[in-house]
């Protein structure tokens, strides 16, 4: 984990992290990492950030997270929308 810092968000979790308000407003709960306001659990304590689970990246796009309301766990994933330009066509 060279050159690793935990209180760093990666690209992907910044992803999730901007839409915590989103996500928490419609009934889903993400990690405490990725709320806008968070600080790692390990700061200013004697723990090991390695023995945080704050401290553990997002390796891939999708979160797991719960429904406030009924405490069922699910996964939510980022899908990224790409666009196409119109490929110009020869009819003969």
């Amino acid at each position: 984990m060279k050159d690793y810092d935990p209180t760093n968000l990666s690209p992907g979790e910044i992803f999730w992290r901007d839409h915590y308000k989103f996500l928490k407003d419609h009934g889903y709960t993400l990690r405490k990492r990725y709320e806008p306001d968070w600080i790692p659990s390990w700061i200013n304590t004697s723990k090991d950030w390695l023995d945080c689970e704050d401290a553990l990246p997002l390796r891939v796009r999708t979160a797991s997270t719960s429904q406030v309301n009924s405490l069922t766990h699910c996964s939510l994933s980022s899908i990224t929308k790409f666009w196409m330009p119109p490929v110009p066509m020869v009819l003969s």
